[in-house]
């Protein structure tokens, strides 16, 4: 019971977000300069917060939504800092003790024999509904990858991991996600952007054929 009233409110909180995200144009322009179109926006159920969200999300005013969709429905909610959000807040935040879970499940259900695992949930958006190359999952970071995950994708043939290649003051937390996800499933074969970048910022510089 609790199970269906917390997917009846996050489908009722992804509806009322996409309204605000088509009424608000510096929103939809915040998307637009990550690649995201109003289509592909919509094709992932993304949406905007605004200023006075749904009870129990006041802490995520001005975010943008990115709900988390499966074939029976939608199970969890993240919230990326958007346009009028403080700018000493955490990029990406969750409601507390929202389970971990895999990112563009759907995907999954797309045939072939090759799955894409990307860093990030946006960076998903770009290389499932953008690119479209192959089915594309997505992992929020190193402590989100779960070691559930790997059954999760043993129909295919072919992983291919394309995480971050940060640089942050001698670290690496994308490469050490890739890392990782390498040791659970061996099979997998790591493509590694130039440095400091991740997908998004590989596609907006050099287009969608050559990032494909």
């Amino acid at each position: 019971m609790l199970e269906s009233s917390l997917t009846t409110f996050l489908e009722e909180a992804t509806a009322r977000y996409q309204e605000t995200l088509d009424q608000d144009p510096e929103a939809a322009a915040y998307l637009a300069d990550r690649g995201i179109d109003s289509q592909v926006a919509h094709t992932a159920r993304l949406g905007f917060t605004g200023s006075e969200p749904l009870p129990g999300h006041d802490q995520f005013a001005n975010h943008i939504s990115i709900p988390y969709v499966t074939p029976s429905g939608i199970v969890a909610m993240k919230f990326r800092r958007g346009p009028g959000a403080p700018e000493n807040g955490p990029k990406y935040t969750a409601p507390a003790g929202q389970r971990v879970r895999l990112y563009n499940v759907t995907d999954l259900a797309r045939s072939g024999d090759t799955v894409l695992i990307c860093e990030g949930e946006l960076d998903t958006v770009i290389a499932s509904h953008v690119l479209e190359i192959v089915p594309a999952v997505g992992v929020a970071g190193v402590s989100q990858w779960k070691p559930h995950f790997p059954r999760m994708l043993r129909g295919y043939e072919n992983v291919i991991v394309c995480t971050d290649n940060d640089d942050k003051d001698g670290t690496n937390p994308g490469q050490d996600l890739a890392h990782r996800i390498l040791e659970s499933i061996p099979r997998a074969r790591n493509v590694v952007l130039p440095k400091g970048m991740d997908i998004t910022d590989y596609y907006l510089a050099f287009g969608a054929e050559d990032t494909r």
